[in-house]
């Protein structure tokens, strides 16, 4: 995903995955999510990486000012479909219809009896927060987006359990306003 661009610069998000093999991994390895921002200078014929940060946002590149809108429906629908709570589901899910497309209303619908049922039966809470953000690829009323997030899950008096997440999210133009159509995991930890 494209951030952003300035002068002969550009911050790129970059998802990949990392594989660890060492003696606790054995031969087979581990593997897991890496988000990484890399910032890309233009010098000459070459593009050259004059630096790399794992975890960074790439941020926005320049754009109208619809970007900046259709990016946070993205970012606050990410939390709001890993965030609910169970003393005020109703109100969490209601959250997460609201920032969706007729399309992305039904399947939230759909599968909200089974998380609220996990939730119970598990004793715990889901919590979302966005880490990263970079755009794919923007047209007049759609921009699709990369987002990396902590996803964590809050278990009755233990440790929070976090699992990185990663996502392709298209924010589509509607009559109401911007609003997320489609969220898509990517990769491993999605």
């Amino acid at each position: 995903g494209v951030g952003e661009i300035t002068g002969n610069r550009a911050k790129v998000l970059v998802f990949g995955a990392q594989t660890v093999t060492d003696t606790t991994t054995g031969t087979g390895g581990a593997t897991s999510p890496a988000t990484l921002c890399a910032t890309i200078v233009h010098t000459g014929d070459r593009y050259l990486i004059a630096d790399l940060v794992a975890g960074g946002s790439a941020g926005l590149p320049p754009g109208g000012p619809d970007l900046p809108v259709a990016a946070e429906a993205a970012r606050a629908e990410v939390i709001n479909l890993l965030s609910y709570r169970r003393t005020v589901f109703d109100a969490d899910l209601q959250h997460a219809l609201d920032g969706a497309t007729a399309t992305l209303r039904s399947e939230i619908q759909a599968n909200a009896p089974q998380t609220r049922d996990a939730m119970v039966h598990g004793n715990y809470d889901l919590s979302g927060v966005v880490t990263a953000i970079g755009v794919e690829r923007a047209v007049r009323d759609a921009v699709t987006m990369l987002v990396a997030a902590d996803a964590s899950r809050l278990i009755d008096g233990q440790d929070p359990a976090i699992t990185q997440m990663r996502y392709e999210v298209t924010a589509t133009r509607t009559a109401a306003g911007w609003a997320v159509s489609q969220v898509a995991p990517v990769g491993a930890g999605g």
